[in-house]
């Protein structure tokens, strides 16, 4: 068998005998809860899971799915090296200036985010003199990588730099403009970010690049009437700026709003597809949010030294239930023969609506001595999980036999 979200909220209210609309929103609100207050009881082993990554070369910042919120261990897998996970406070004091590149050997905990990726600008620079030739250096941040770019002047007409930049610190020149001839940097915008005055070399920075925010979603059905997508973030002036935008199907749509950081990337309703965001210049891919979800979240890692090859990471983690929504959501990674613990712990709330709080106390009690059951099973978990490949949980165990006897009883 395999519980849904409808099979314990609706279950639950047929028990209590209250299937009105309003019983069953709030039997939905307290499955959830339940399920989070069951995850905090134990250290579950059903809930360690395995999985992968992929560092590019000289990737310092990757993002990993919001299932892997709590990562026990990070290794290379080709040279199974295990890496030292710390804080990313911790290794700002020890490492200040993390430019090198090499093997990594640290994971730098850099918390959730609202994006895979923050966007880029495409930075660019031309001189209000026609025959300027000097070349202009731009340092500035790439994906937590510090990042030196050139461009060689040509006159008066814009040339853009190879490198994309998240933010820029630094713009200086070869040669200072003369006269009274000034260079400017811009993005793609076009929005002026800096200006190197006549006779210094040294830009002064106002702006930091901003793009707008792309969405589609992968089904026609997802049309206005349905919902809006919601963007929050600081602006290319450091203002933080909100926008919402009504679903538009699979035709792409953008924000107004020019965007240096996002904070967060939302939607107003369970959709038919998967909304997808992105930069259009340069292109690039910052978030996808699924039917069900309202928002976006990733778990942020830095790697140190930056890799200086392609790697591999193996990745050991404690798997947290999503929020169900939909009717056919399930509390994965919860076994599904704990279904009826989930259902125990909802039930005593119901109870409590329907003002029979004995009901309500007796279930609270099963529920706590189906926990300790639980704990007690989960713990022979390790060896019916991993050597026979089992579900974990053996036919004659004192679980099953406890949940014969619940079901016959009930």
């Amino acid at each position: 068998m395999n519980t849904n979200f409808y099979e314990l909220y609706y279950r639950c209210c047929e028990d209590i005998r209250n299937t009105q609309s309003d019983a069953q929103t709030l039997m939905k609100r307290w499955v959830n809860e339940s399920v989070t207050d069951f995850m905090s009881r134990w250290q579950w082993r059903f809930a360690i899971k395995e999985g992968f990554a992929l560092a590019n070369t000289n990737e310092h910042l990757i993002s990993l799915p919001e299932e892997m919120r709590q990562v026990l261990l990070i290794r290379q897998k080709e040279s199974n090296v295990k890496m030292r996970i710390m804080p990313a406070s911790e290794f700002d004091m020890l490492v200040p200036d993390p430019t090198s590149t090499g093997t990594p050997e640290i994971v730098v905990e850099h918390g959730l985010s609202a994006v895979i990726k923050q966007p880029q600008g495409i930075i660019s620079a031309y001189s209000t003199d026609a025959t300027a030739s000097g070349v202009v250096s731009i340092t500035g941040d790439v994906d937590g990588l510090e990042t030196v770019g050139t461009i060689t002047l040509n006159g008066i007409t814009p040339v853009a730099c190879t490198t994309y930049f998240n933010r820029i610190y630094k713009g200086s020149v070869s040669v200072a403009p003369a006269g009274v001839n000034t260079i400017t940097i811009t993005d793609g915008t076009p929005t002026t970010l800096a200006t190197i005055a006549a006779g210094a070399t040294s830009a002064v920075i106002t702006a930091q690049p901003a793009q707008r925010i792309e969405f589609v979603s992968s089904s026609a059905l997802d049309t206005s009437s349905v919902g809006l997508v919601r963007v929050s973030g600081f602006d290319g002036d450091g203002m933080f700026r909100n926008e919402s935008v009504p679903f538009n199907g699979v035709t792409s749509d953008r924000t107004d709003t020019y965007y240096n950081t996002i904070e967060r990337i939302s939607k107003s309703a369970v959709t038919t597809g998967v909304f997808t965001f992105s930069t259009a210049s340069p292109i690039r891919t910052i978030a996808k949010i699924a039917p069900t979800s309202f928002g976006s979240q990733y778990i942020r890692i830095g790697l140190y030294p930056i890799p200086s090859t392609t790697i591999n990471l193996f990745i050991r983690y404690k798997a947290i239930p999503r929020k169900m929504v939909l009717d056919s959501d399930t509390f994965w990674p919860i076994p599904d023969e704990y279904g009826f613990i989930i259902k125990e712990a909802a039930l005593a709330r119901g109870w409590d609506y329907m003002k029979l709080p004995n009901r309500g106390d007796m279930c609270r009690r099963n529920y706590e001595q189906y926990i300790e059951i639980a704990k007690r099973d989960d713990a022979r978990r390790v060896s019916t999980e991993l050597v026979i490949g089992g579900s974990g949980v053996s036919s004659d165990s004192a679980f099953s036999r406890s949940r014969t006897v619940s079901e016959a009883t009930n």
